[in-house]
C-alpha cells in the first residue's frame, strides 16, 4: 500500500497556522500504520459499497425532492443501511437515486447530537478526538436522540481512548487501535473522565469501565470513493452524510494549501464567502486525524487562482478539527473535492509535489456507528489485578464448551496488550510497588457461541520476569438475571511471572 512507504515525515511539527496567531503549542497525533495494522485493514475491515437511506436521510431527501416536485417512493424498511458487498440496489432505493439527486448541501455539525468543537491542546490526541469525542458521541447521540450541545452527559471522553492506547507517551496513536478499543470497551463520558493534560493516567473507576460498555461501537468500516489515482465517486460518502453520520479520515494538514472562498456570481446568496478552505496538499507533513461533518456541492474554491469559476472547482467537504474555535472557521475548515485527487480536474490546477489528501487510508473514509440501539451488556467479566508495570500485563477473554480445557474463541483487549508503558495504573512512573485496580470486559458477544452453559475464560499474561502480575478476583456479572457468579474453581489470589494463566467460570 503506497501510503505507508511515503509516510516518512514526523507527525509532530509546528503548525503553519492559516491565521496570523499561529498556535505553535498545538500537536497532531497520527501514528504511521504498522504492517499488522495494514494487514488488518486489508483482510478484516469491510468496505462500504452502497448506503441505503435511513429515516433521517429519507426525510432530508423527501424535503429536497419537494423543490423538484418529485414524488419519491417510500423508504425500504428492510434495507440494511451500509452494504459491504456488491449487490443490486432495491427498486425503491434505485428510484430515489435516479429520480431525485441528493441534497446539494448537508451539515451534520448542526444536529443536536454533534458535540461542540473541542481542543486537544498540547497533546497528540487527534485520533481520540476524532474517533471518540466527535464520531462516537455523535453516532450514539444520533441513535438515541440526545442533545450533546446542551449537555455533556453523553459526550464521550477522548482522554479515555488516548490514555489507553498511547503507551503512556505524548505521541501519535493509531486509528486502528482506537476503533478496536471503542468496539471492545466503549468509552465513558467526558464528565466521568474529563480531558486535561494528563496523558498517562488510566480511568480506575470500575463503574466507569462498566458504563463504558454501553457505549460500544460496531466495528469500523471503510467507505471508498475519494479518488486518489482512481476515479472519484462520492455517492456512498454523501449518502452516509445525508443519513446524518459523520466520517473520519487521516491527512497531512501542514501540507494543505489554503485560500479563502470568493464570491460566486452563480451562488450570490452563499454564506461562506471569506471562509478558509484547503484546495490541495503538497506533501506529507503534519499527520492529523479529523472528522467530516458535511458537504456543499455549491461552494466555489478557486483552485487555479484565476478568479473565474472553472469546471471542477465546485464542491467541498466540511471538516471539524480539534484545535478549538480560534482555528479556521470557528474550528471548522472546508476542503475541496479536488484536493483528494492525484491529478487536479481543474485546468491549470496545482500539480507539483501534489499528494491526494486522503492517501493515508488509500482514499477511504472511516465509518463507525453505535453497536446497536440501546445496547446494554448482558454478561460482564470483572477482575482485580495488581501490578507495578502495566506494560507487563496481557489480558484476554475467551469461551468454550464445558468439555474443553482451553478457549476456542478469544477477544484481545487493546488496553491490556503489553502496551501500557512503564507506569502504574494511575499513570505514575512505575516504582516496583504493585498497584491494584478492578476492570471489566464485556462477554455478551460470547453468549451464543455454544449451547448454555458455557465456560468463560480470563487469560492473565505477564511477559517479564520479576514484578509478577497478581489476579486477586474474577467474577461474572449476569446483568439480565442480576446475578454475580464468583470464581469457585481456582484459588485466588494467584500470581503469574513471565507466564500466562487460564482461569474459567462455568455458567
Amino acid at each position: 500500500m503506497r501510503y505507508l512507504s511515503l509516510y516518512t515525515a514526523c507527525v509532530f511539527l509546528t503548525l503553519s497556522s492559516i491565521h496570523a496567531d499561529s498556535q505553535s503549542h498545538v500537536k497532531y497525533g497520527l501514528a504511521p500504520l504498522k504492517e499488522h495494522e495494514v494487514n488488518h485493514l486489508e483482510n478484516n475491515v469491510h468496505k462500504v459499497i452502497e448506503v441505503s437511506l435511513n429515516d433521517l436521510g429519507f426525510d432530508r431527501l423527501q424535503a429536497h425532492a419537494e423543490k423538484y416536485a418529485i414524488d419519491i417512493p417510500g423508504k425500504n424498511e428492510n434495507s440494511q443501511e451500509f452494504q459491504t458487498a456488491q449487490i443490486s440496489s432495491s427498486n425503491a432505493h434505485q428510484m430515489l437515486v435516479e429520480n431525485c439527486p441528493l441534497p446539494s448541501a448537508v451539515d451534520n455539525s448542526k444536529l443536536p447530537s454533534f458535540p461542540p468543537i473541542g481542543n486537544q491542546g498540547s497533546l497528540g490526541s487527534c485520533v481520540a478526538w476524532g474517533s471518540t469525542y466527535y464520531q462516537a458521541s455523535h453516532e450514539i447521540g444520533l441513535l438515541h436522540g440526545w442533545n450533546n450541545k446542551t449537555s455533556s452527559a453523553h459526550v464521550l471522553s477522548p482522554k479515555w481512548t488516548y490514555n489507553l492506547i498511547n503507551q503512556g507517551k505524548n505521541v501519535g496513536s493509531s486509528p486502528v487501535v482506537a476503533y478496536e478499543l471503542l468496539s471492545m470497551n466503549g468509552a465513558p463520558t467526558i464528565l466521568d473522565f474529563p480531558y486535561d493534560n494528563n496523558y498517562t493516567a488510566w480511568d480506575l473507576n470500575t463503574d466507569h469501565w462498566v458504563s463504558a460498555l454501553s457505549n460500544r461501537m460496531a466495528p469500523a468500516t471503510l467507505i471508498p470513493g475519494l479518488g486518489g489515482a482512481e476515479e472519484q465517486n462520492l455517492t456512498a460518502i454523501k449518502q452516509a452524510l445525508v443519513n446524518g453520520h459523520v466520517l473520519t479520515f487521516a491527512s497531512f494538514i501542514d501540507s494543505w494549501v489554503y485560500t479563502r472562498i470568493k464570491f460566486d456570481p452563480g451562488s450570490p446568496n452563499s454564506s461562506h464567502v471569506g471562509e478558509y478552505a484547503a484546495y490541495w496538499m503538497n506533501g506529507y507533513n503534519g499527520g492529523h486525524f479529523m472528522t467530516i461533518v458535511g458537504y456543499d456541492d455549491n461552494i466555489w474554491i478557486d483552485i487555479n487562482q484565476n478568479g473565474s469559476v472553472d469546471p471542477g472547482e465546485k464542491g467541498a467537504f466540511l471538516i471539524a478539527n480539534s484545535w478549538g474555535t480560534d482555528w479556521g472557521n470557528h474550528g471548522f475548515i472546508w476542503i475541496s473535492y479536488d484536493a483528494f485527487l492525484a491529478h487536479s480536474r481543474v485546468s491549470g490546477g496545482p500539480g507539483q509535489n501534489r499528494v491526494p489528501a486522503g492517501i493515508f487510508f488509500n482514499s477511504c473514509l472511516i465509518s463507525a456507528t453505535a453497536k446497536e440501539p440501546n445496547y446494554t451488556p448482558r454478561l460482564i467479566a470483572e477482575f482485580s489485578i495488581s501490578q507495578a508495570y502495566r506494560n507487563q500485563i496481557n489480558i484476554q477473554a475467551g469461551v468454550s464448551a464445558l468439555n474443553q480445557a482451553l478457549p476456542t474463541s478469544y477477544i484481545t483487549i487493546p488496553a491490556f496488550a503489553n502496551k501500557g508503558g512503564d507506569f502504574e495504573f494511575d499513570g505514575a512512573p512505575a516504582s516496583n510497588v504493585a498497584e491494584t485496580a478492578t476492570f471489566a470486559i464485556d462477554l455478551t458477544d460470547f453468549l451464543s457461541s455454544f449451547p448454555s452453559p458455557q465456560r468463560y475464560y480470563l487469560l492473565v499474561g505477564d511477559n517479564t520476569p520479576g514484578n509478577p502480575t497478581t489476579l486477586n478476583s474474577f467474577s461474572l456479572l449476569d446483568l439480565t438475571n442480576k446475578r454475580t457468579v464468583n470464581n469457585s474453581v481456582f484459588s485466588l489470589p494467584k500470581s503469574y511471572d513471565n507466564e500466562t494463566g487460564h482461569l474459567y467460570i462455568d455458567y
